[in-house]
């Protein structure tokens, strides 16, 4: 019971801190007060978490000083009783991030690991860690530096880690996973970030049984890559960059590979259009529900082989980089058309990118949009290089999508506005919205020369067309 209370009076307390720090609009404290308020510890311990550097935690032991080099040093033998106070405020710290800034950031002298080591022998440094940011120093080739990694590691390595994210090359990677992989037998985040693509991700990387959330950035996509990838049962979030060069795309699907991922929830995939057709392809859709894809300009030949797997999709985003050209035209009807097969997706998200003629994207946009019955949120961001007076027919694609999708009540559109053609079939569209942001759109006459947008102009438009939408739901970016 006596548990219960101070736990009460602990939320109790938080919830007074989050207030004031409200009132007072005081962003760091009120950010503090709400992680308090979360898991129901006082501040003073949460505080702690702000300690996220090691320039931070070395400068909790009593007498430590940062040398000509970068480095932290004791600046005198430290008394029993030193490293006791210091431990006890280590024990406290939830994250910290490792070499964010290269290439010397708060990196201590190796003997300063040794004497931790033997004043807290067999005992994690930091006993309540959380997540661990570590990264290695472009200068990884030394040999001397592989030791002061390995004795970084195992100083900060705690049972307690859950969430990993580490930027290395491949060499050092191996290493690295193989610590964290013996250390941390619960992790269930893990991001590796790469300067540049590699081609064979760490085998140690299929140790990870307990790994939910998967980011990696920088990797060829081939057999042996998503072979290991494929191994991960548990992933239920794999974000995934996989290498643009276009001399390895592949001409075949996956050997031996299908239905992996079976617990897989969203899956966020960039690459060459045929390569992440292919690895969609092979995911096990049964608890799949959302899809990121950024593809090129080039419909994929295969693209009839993700149908099944897109189709049980409730959230659906979709990025095309692209060029058309009058004398190469996109086509664009084989681009979108198997997308169309995600009949069940309430939210739908459509950026192009480098589009020179959006005028040939409104009737294709228009008639994708009639396999969307149940879509409640639309964002379509046109970002044009060479803005053609046809492309003011997009905001008849608004239009068309409030009539397609009758449980539409967000939208979202950045491109091209002339406030002169917001009228005739615009008007009567929009009165079940909720929400209505024409965000960073620009707005441009029939010579494609800037022109103003009176703001006013423009609410007053947005308040006739759904007069049931409160003013204060409704965003107009930059315009003026």
């Amino acid at each position: 019971m006596a548990t219960t209370t101070a736990s009460a009076r602990t939320l109790a307390i938080a919830e007074i801190t989050e207030n004031i720090c409200s009132y007072s609009e005081h962003k760091e404290l009120f950010a503090l007060a709400l992680a308090s308020k979360s898991v129901s510890e006082s501040a003073l311990d949460v505080l702690w978490t702000d300690v996220k550097t090691l320039k931070d935690l070395f400068l909790l032991i009593p007498g430590c000083f940062e040398d000509d080099y970068g480095l932290f040093l004791p600046s005198k033998p430290i008394q029993p009783e030193g490293w006791t106070r210091f431990k006890s405020r280590a024990a406290r710290i939830r994250s910290l991030e490792v070499g964010k800034n290269l290439p010397n950031d708060a990196r201590p002298d190796s003997s300063t690991y040794k004497t931790m080591a033997e004043m807290f022998p067999n005992a994690p440094l930091l006993p309540r860690l959380r997540r661990l940011a570590y990264t290695v120093p472009r200068l990884e080739e030394d040999m001397g530096w592989e030791r002061q990694m390995r004795l970084e590691l195992k100083s900060l390595l705690t049972p307690s880690l859950t969430v990993f994210v580490f930027e290395a090359q491949e060499a050092n990677s191996h290493i690295i996973l193989d610590s964290v992989a013996s250390t941390c037998g619960e992790i269930r985040g893990l991001k590796w970030r790469k300067p540049w693509f590699t081609t064979h991700l760490p085998h140690s990387l299929s140790r990870f049984s307990t790994l939910r959330t998967l980011k990696i950035s920088g990797a060829e996509l081939n057999d042996e890559n998503v072979g290991i990838i494929s191994r991960l049962s548990s992933l239920t979030h794999l974000n995934v960059l996989f290498d643009f060069d276009w001399s390895k795309q592949r001409t075949a699907p996956f050997n031996n590979i299908h239905r992996i991922l079976g617990n897989l929830e969203t899956l966020n995939i960039r690459g060459i259009n045929e390569d992440v057709v292919n690895f969609i392809s092979c995911v096990d859709s049964s608890r799949l529900h959302s899809l990121v894809a950024v593809l090129g300009w080039e419909a994929p030949r295969p693209a009839a082989s993700i149908r099944n797997v897109i189709s049980s999709l409730t959230t659906l985003s979709l990025m095309f980089t692209a060029s058309d050209r009058r004398d190469d035209p996109i086509d664009v009807e084989n681009l979108l058309e198997p997308f169309g097969h995600a009949t069940r997706i309430t939210e739908l998200s459509i950026k192009f990118l480098w589009w020179t003629l959006g005028w040939t994207l409104d009737a294709h946009l228009s008639e994708l949009l009639k396999n969307f019955p149940l879509l409640e949120s639309l964002e379509i961001i046109f970002q044009v290089e060479s803005s053609n007076w046809s492309d003011m027919a997009s905001l008849n694609l608004l239009c068309n999508a409030a009539k397609s999708c009758p449980k539409l009540r967000r939208i979202k559109f950045v491109g091209n506005i002339n406030i002169t053609l917001l009228d005739g079939p615009v008007r009567d569209s929009f009165t079940e919205l909720e929400e209505l942001d024409f965000g960073e759109s620009n707005a441009r006459d029939k010579h494609r020369r800037e022109v103003g947008v009176d703001r006013g102009l423009l609410l007053e438009f947005v308040e006739s067309i759904a007069p049931g939408l409160s003013m204060d739901r409704v965003t107009v970016g930059r315009l003026n």
